[in-house]
C-alpha cells in the first residue's frame, strides 16, 4: 500500500487495485462495441466509464492537479521575441505531441521503460512552460514506472492523457493567436 510517506501520496491504494482497473480496462477497449445490440453496447459503454472513472480515482490521490498555467509560457515566449516565440510553439506542439503519441502507446504496450522516458520529457517540458497539472501528474507517473508499480503507472498515464492534450489544444491556439 501507499500511504502518507510517499510522495504526492493520498489515501493509501492497493497495488492489487490499481492493477485490476488497469486490466479491465484494457480489456474494455478491446470489445469491439460495432459488433454489439445497441443495448449491450450501452451497458459495455457504461462499464468502460465506470472502469475509467476508477483508474482515475486510483490515480487522483497521487497527484493533485492544479490549472494550467500559461503565464510562464507567455514570459518565456516575450523573452524569445516574435520569430522565435513562433518557432518555440511549433516545437513544444511537435514535441507535446510526439510525446502523448509514445505515451499512448506505451500505455497499450504496458511499456514502464517508455512510460518513465515519455513522463522525463513530459517533466522537462512541462516544467519549463509552466504547465502544472502536466508536470505533477508526469511526475508521480515517472516514480510510479521507476518503482516497477505497473498499476500506479497504468493508471497515471491513462489520466495524464486528457490533460496533456488539453495543454497540447492551449499551445495550438497560442500558434494560431501568434
Amino acid at each position: 500500500m501507499r500511504g502518507p510517506d510517499h510522495p504526492g501520496a493520498g489515501p493509501p491504494v492497493l497495488p492489487e487495485a490499481a492493477d485490476l482497473a488497469a486490466d479491465i480496462l484494457a480489456g474494455l477497449r478491446q470489445v469491439p462495441g460495432d459488433l454489439l445490440d445497441p443495448v449491450t453496447r450501452l451497458h459495455l459503454d457504461r462499464v468502460r466509464a465506470a472502469a475509467e472513472a476508477l483508474v482515475t480515482l486510483l490515480c487522483q490521490g497521487r497527484a493533485r492537479p492544479t490549472a494550467v498555467e500559461m503565464t510562464r509560457l507567455r514570459h518565456v515566449l516575450d523573452l524569445a521575441g516574435p520569430e522565435a516565440a513562433a518557432e518555440l510553439l511549433l516545437r513544444l506542439d511537435a514535441d507535446l505531441s510526439d510525446a502523448r503519441q509514445r505515451l499512448a502507446t506505451a500505455l497499450e504496450t504496458r511499456d514502464l521503460g517508455a512510460l518513465r522516458s515519455q513522463a522525463h520529457v513530459l517533466v522537462s517540458v512541462a516544467g519549463t512552460i509552466g504547465a502544472d497539472q502536466v508536470l505533477q501528474m508526469a511526475e508521480t507517473l515517472q516514480t510510479a514506472a521507476r518503482d516497477g508499480d505497473e498499476g500506479a503507472a497504468l493508471a497515471c498515464a491513462q489520466t495524464l492523457i486528457a490533460p496533456l492534450d488539453r495543454l497540447i489544444g492551449r499551445i495550438r491556439a497560442e500558434r494560431l493567436a501568434g
